[in-house]
């Protein structure tokens, strides 16, 4: 039967279990001091002890299992009360530390990230010590303090704050870095004859974001996704969403192959897709798609990315004065 925990009971708990599992030092007053923490902050949420020992005990239970803890807390009528629902955002303090500490960063200017937190809405040192400033969501839950954060994400992410830097290769285990930067090589080199301003690369942070950016993917395949995402972006011209593509690219622009072509066409079938355009040189691969699937599919073999642009992407509008 679920029973509340104590303050002290909790603490030996999250003890124990980082002694058994190595995550934290064997020290009792940080255990203390993490679950208490934890504990004002649920508070402030307005949960009472008897959810909080209910998560206490699904973190035993489950032998430290996150997520189930997680899904213990969001299944508890407490966690979506009025009183708390706008207090569960993070601070901004919070939200700076953690995207920093997520992307491994480098902080050579500590006084910018306190810059961005103040912008984002809480002034870290607005109140005297202990209290300092109160851990309420009101603060910055509101139109200018929100708008600062997407400001804070387009900043960290591409590199414009002083002093913040980071490695995004090194984040996604230097896998695929080839891809994104071949392609981009190549619109650059032919960026004349695809109409896009030369000095456009100048005045502009390109980043390039893969899904689940910290499991290692099986390839290079993207490459031809890359460079068409890349071409569409600068040129303003749209891609087919009934296309999809695969495949290596060379800094010369050669389609070159890639594996699991079978699963790939058949992914894009059930997905809808009408044309999937492969390299040339996977037609090796050609008798493994069943027939079904050929059948119901266009297929375009490409040699260069230059018939992937033909294929996918569409013409440039035309404007007339006056349109």
């Amino acid at each position: 039967m679920s029973r509340e925990f104590t303050l002290q009971e909790l603490a030996q708990a999250v003890q124990n279990w980082c002694e058994e599992h190595h995550v934290l030092p064997a020290n009792g007053q940080a255990a203390e001091e993490i679950t208490e923490r934890n504990i004002r902050y649920y508070r402030t949420l307005g949960l009472l002890d008897a959810p909080i020992g209910n998560y206490a005990k699904t973190f035993l239970d489950k032998d430290g299992d996150i997520r189930q803890v997680l899904s213990t807390m969001v299944s508890s009528p407490e966690f979506w009360s009025a009183a708390a629902v706008r207090e569960k955002t993070k601070s901004p303090f919070e939200l700076a530390i953690g995207s920093v500490r997520s992307l491994r960063a480098r902080i050579n200017q500590p006084f910018q990230l306190y810059n961005w937190v103040t912008k984002m809405g809480e002034k870290m040192y607005f109140y005297q010590a202990p209290t300092g400033f109160p851990d309420k969501g009101q603060y910055w839950i509101n139109t200018g303090s929100l708008l600062n954060r997407m400001n804070f994400g387009l900043a960290l992410a591409s590199g414009r704050i002083p002093g913040v830097s980071f490695d995004l290769a090194v984040l996604n285990n230097n896998h695929e870095p080839e891809s994104a930067q071949a392609a981009l090589s190549i619109v650059k080199n032919r960026a004349a004859s695809f109409g896009i301003d030369a000095n456009r690369f100048d005045k502009s942070d390109i980043h390039i974001h893969v899904p689940a950016g910290a499991i290692p993917k099986d390839g290079p395949s993207a490459g031809v996704a890359m460079f068409m995402a890349l071409t569409s972006l600068l040129t303003s011209r749209t891609i087919r969403s009934d296309t999809a593509m695969t495949g290596e690219i060379s800094l010369r622009g050669l389609v070159l192959p890639v594996g699991g072509i079978k699963e790939k066409v058949l992914a894009a079938m059930l997905a809808g897709i009408k044309t999937v355009m492969l390299p040339a040189r996977n037609r090796r691969d050609w008798d493994d798609i069943p027939e079904e699937t050929r059948a119901a599919l266009q297929f375009v073999w490409l040699e260069t990315v230059d018939q992937a642009l033909a294929t996918a992407l569409a013409p440039a509008r035309v404007t007339t004065d006056g349109a």
